[in-house]
């Protein structure tokens, strides 16, 4: 993987070529980054952008094919061992989690009103951000948390030191609020304040 990593703000650079020839190397890219704790490069997000918008269609009308493409093990190894929450927001900012989790794509532009019953609901705020940037919060407060907590919860230390463990709970931190995109109303949607 030489020439990837340029310049002297640890940031990772993946040429044109190398993506249109070989769609997984998306995802081997964020496992680089992820490994090597970089960043990646703007010319190559707006790159990696383009290239999902190319795949959307193959994920839609092959997705045996589409999967093969991206196997889970490096999903589950990036996700499982993020500390830090950057790549995932840069993931984010691609579309590429999208692509890969299309429940999640579906709640990108899904934005909720204040409750109109406030009563019944206390301490709610106004909804800041959509619902897939709010998930993306509850995984970066996570990541926040769970070092706090891990030296007195045994229960954290585990999902700490366990990948899989890790992974499941950033997946249902992703994937919470997945059912809002299909039912959301503009009437009333829950607070998700953070």
């Amino acid at each position: 993987q030489k020439g990837f990593v340029r310049g002297t703000v640890r940031e990772i650079h993946l040429p044109a070529a190398i993506l249109w020839n070989n769609s997984p190397a998306m995802l081997d890219l964020f496992y680089y980054a992820q490994q090597k704790n970089l960043v990646v490069s703007d010319d190559t997000l707006d790159l990696l952008r383009r290239h999902v918008r190319t795949l959307k269609p193959i994920r839609n009308a092959a997705p045996d094919l589409f999967h093969s493409m991206f196997p889970m093990e490096k999903l589950v190894h990036i996700l499982g061992h993020l500390k830090d929450p950057a790549l995932l927001w840069q993931m984010q900012e691609t579309g590429f989690i999208g692509l890969i989790y299309p429940a999640f794509e579906a709640l990108e532009n899904v934005h909720t009103k204040p409750n109109p019953r406030k009563e019944f609901i206390a301490g709610e705020m106004t909804h800041r951000y959509p619902v897939g940037t709010h998930s993306l919060y509850v995984i970066h407060k996570i990541l926040e948390a769970l070092p706090q907590f891990a030296p007195t919860q045994e229960l954290m230390v585990g999902i700490l030191n366990d990948p899989s463990s890790l992974f499941v709970l950033l997946n249902a931190a992703l994937l919470h609020d997945a059912a809002k995109a299909a039912n959301y109303s503009f009437e009333y949607s829950p607070d998700h304040s953070i």
